[in-house]
């Protein structure tokens, strides 16, 4: 669960309220509160609150299920990953977190919810079976990674040296 480097307080609250049903139902959490958050970093064996996670690689190759804002390298790198996501776009703006998962979420590699909407309720009684079902978040992660981009860095690259002069063409 991660709101981003400043967290997401929405996305905090709710789960800090949702620790029960969530350890209830066997679910082990790592929250990233972000650095504004009053809560208190945290450690047991079912509940780890940060307020930083500087290894995210590994925070993501220990997921099942992501829990986060919908900001474009969030979704891009979970996307490519093929982390199933639960993404809660922010509310404020010109709405773009949400247009950001939308071709995600229409694949069928993610799901979202509105800020306003993500609650106790919404985690029990939509996160907690999704998490739960092993089928469906192995199809979530298929489908999120055939329609994600996981060589960017290669194609920026080659986009680069297409238009660069080169020695052997000193005129491109």
């Amino acid at each position: 669960v991660t709101g981003g480097s400043l967290g997401a307080k929405r996305i905090n609250d709710t789960i800090e309220a949702s620790r029960t049903a969530l350890r209830n139902a066997g679910i082990q959490v790592l929250h990233i509160v972000g650095d504004r958050s009053e809560l208190e970093v945290e450690s047991s064996t079912d509940f780890v609150r940060l307020k930083y996670c500087d290894r995210m690689d590994l925070a993501i190759a220990a997921a099942d299920l992501a829990v986060c804002r919908s900001g474009a390298s969030t979704v891009c790198e979970f996307g490519a990953f093929g982390l199933p996501s639960v993404f809660v776009p922010y509310p404020v703006g010109n709405g773009e977190q949400r247009f950001n998962a939308v071709d995600l979420v229409s694949a069928g590699g993610a799901v979202l919810v509105n800020d306003s909407d993500f609650d106790l309720h919404y985690v029990r009684d939509q996160v907690i079976p999704l998490i739960s079902n092993q089928k469906k978040l192995q199809a979530m992660s298929r489908v999120s990674k055939a329609a994600s981009i996981a060589n960017g860095t290669q194609l920026l690259y080659e986009l680069v040296r297409g238009v660069l002069p080169t020695k052997a063409n000193p005129d491109k």
